[in-house]
């Protein structure tokens, strides 16, 4: 018989404690792996992402053997065919950018201060300011020229995406998305060059982590929430599988938004971060004049 399959990704979902105890959140596949490797065949050429995507799980999980088939694949990009509007801000023209040097961009929040960090309500984080910067995120790209079918918002925690997903519903009604009557969320009060809810978002999906396996899209932010003085990281962001499942759904642009300090208490992570900041792909938001409000999600 023949199995296939990734280890690197994440296996079949146990939520029994006791079957967990007993071994069954081992695949077959990583058991046969680890006990036969003679038997083991890798395929190493992928198909979707160009070789900066690449980059990235190449070092935290393929040990650099992962290649693109073709030079189309390696060298993809996503096509945004308008410029970006004059009053977006310097950090947003960044994220948006398409060109070959900007595929992946991590917006770091760490200089924002105690506006960006998470909040916790009955031990489920969520973190407003990075839902309001992944908005102008995708703000940004539509009004580039990106289709909202092809984007979407990944976050490893279920508050945040539930939240997310309320935004992105809202721009459909003209609301601009954001915290429930408090209107629009928005970085540094830029809003697609309009009013807030002029451009539709709604077809943007927020999906977490463990539902985006095996999805592929154009475009990709991932929203990762963890940001805190105790620069507690939690134990979703210390799964090496789960973040790279996050890291491989995009094709052409991935856009990661979280706060530099506490991400890097986690391995992987620190690992993830030292390619970012090698490659010349992370950019650092400025701290906002003035203060923004954000109200509670």
């Amino acid at each position: 018989f023949v199995l296939v399959g990734d280890p690197q990704q994440l296996p079949p979902l146990v939520s029994s404690r006791a079957a967990l105890a007993g071994g069954l959140g081992v695949s077959i596949l990583e058991r046969l792996a680890s006990a036969h490797p003679e038997s083991v065949a890798e395929l190493n050429t992928q198909y979707r992402m160009a070789d900066d995507l690449a980059k990235i799980s190449n070092v935290i999980s393929y040990n650099g053997k992962l290649l693109a088939a073709t030079r189309e694949v390696a060298e993809r990009l996503l096509h945004l065919p308008h410029p970006p509007p004059p009053t977006m801000p310097a950090w947003l023209r960044a994220a948006t950018d398409p060109g070959p040097g900007r595929r992946v961009v991590m917006l770091d929040t760490s200089d924002v201060g105690v506006l960006a960090f998470e909040r916790e309500g009955a031990g489920k984080p969520t973190n407003a300011f990075e839902r309001a910067v992944v908005l102008d995120v995708l703000r940004g790209l539509v009004a580039r020229g990106a289709a909202p079918g092809d984007c979407a918002v990944l976050s490893p925690y279920n508050a945040q995406v539930d939240a997310l997903a309320r935004d992105l519903a809202a721009t459909a009604a003209g609301t601009g998305g954001g915290a429930g009557a408090s209107g629009a969320l928005t970085v540094g009060g830029w809003t697609g060059g309009g009013d807030s809810g002029g451009i539709d978002l709604s077809k943007v999906e927020a999906l977490t982590i463990d539902r985006a396996q095996g999805r592929d899209l154009e475009a990709v932010v991932i929203s990762l929430v963890r940001a805190n003085s105790a620069r507690d990281v939690g134990n979703l962001l210390t799964n090496r599988c789960r973040l790279n499942v996050a890291l491989t759904r995009a094709r052409s642009k991935l856009v990661i938004v979280g706060c530099g300090p506490t991400l890097r208490t986690s391995p992987v992570l620190a690992e993830v971060l030292g390619v970012l900041i090698t490659e010349g792909w992370m950019v650092h938001m400025p701290p906002l004049t003035p203060p923004l409000q954000i109200a509670n999600p």
